[in-house]
C-alpha cells in the first residue's frame, strides 16, 4: 500500500509540473499505470496549435538615431558667408522590444509523421512577429529646430526598423528557433514519444 501511495504521489507531481510549464493543455489520460498510449496525429496537431503562444523570444534594444539636414541660412547670416545653408541636427533615443516566433497556425496533419515511438514535425522558420516602441520610450536628445512633425515621425519609424535589425543581428531568430525546437521536443516526449525530430522549412 505504501508503494502504491508513492507511485500515485509521483504521478500527481508530474502532472503539476506539466501544467505549470504550460506544455500540456490537456493531460488527461497521459499518466496511466498501463503503457502510455501515443496520441493520434489529429489530436497532437490540436495540442501543438494550442500551445503556440509559448514559441516566442524577445529582445530589448536601446538605440540612438542621429539625423542632420541642411537648411537655408537667415538673410543676415548669409551676408557674412559664402555658404547659403547650415546644418540642423536631430537626435532621438529609443527603447523598444522585438518579438520573434514560429507561426504554427497553418501546420497540417501531413506535417506530423508518427511511427511507433518516433515522431517528426515540419514547421516554418521563425519570423519577426512585432517590434514595439511606446511613445514614452522615445526621448529627444538634440533638436536644433526646423523639423516638421512628418520628419520626426519618419525618424521614429526609422528607429523602429533599426531596433528590429539590431534584434536580428543579435540572433533573435536563432533563439526563437531553439526555443521552439526545445518546447516541441519536450511536448512530444511528455506524451510518450522516445525520439523526436523537428524540421524547419519555408512552408507554403
Amino acid at each position: 500500500m505504501e508503494f502504491n501511495s508513492q507511485i500515485e504521489q509521483i504521478k500527481n507531481t508530474l502532472k503539476a509540473v506539466c501544467v505549470y510549464a504550460g506544455l500540456l493543455p490537456s493531460i488527461k489520460g497521459v499518466f496511466k499505470e498501463k503503457e502510455i498510449q501515443l496520441k493520434e496525429t489529429v489530436l497532437i496537431l490540436e495540442d501543438v496549435k494550442s500551445i503556440a503562444q509559448f514559441f516566442t523570444a524577445t529582445a530589448y534594444e536601446d538605440i540612438a538615431i542621429d539625423t542632420t539636414k541642411q537648411i537655408a541660412k537667415s538673410t543676415i547670416m548669409s551676408v557674412f558667408s559664402a555658404a547659403k545653408t547650415e546644418p540642423s541636427r536631430f537626435v532621438i533615443l529609443a527603447k523598444g522590444k522585438c518579438m520573434a516566433g514560429t507561426d504554427l497556425s497553418n501546420i497540417k496533419t501531413e506535417d506530423i509523421v508518427v511511427k511507433d515511438s518516433c515522431a517528426s514535425i515540419t514547421i516554418p522558420k521563425p519570423k519577426i512577429l512585432s517590434t514595439i516602441v511606446n511613445p514614452s520610450d522615445f526621448e529627444i536628445y538634440i533638436d536644433d529646430g526646423n523639423w516638421s512633425n512628418e520628419e520626426v515621425k519618419g525618424i521614429k519609424v526609422t528607429a523602429i526598423k533599426r531596433i528590429e535589425q539590431l534584434a536580428i543581428s543579435d540572433e533573435l531568430l536563432k533563439k526563437a528557433s531553439e526555443r521552439t525546437k526545445l518546447l516541441l521536443t519536450q511536448f512530444f516526449k511528455s506524451i510518450g514519444f522516445k525520439q523526436v525530430t523537428v524540421i524547419e522549412l519555408e512552408l507554403q
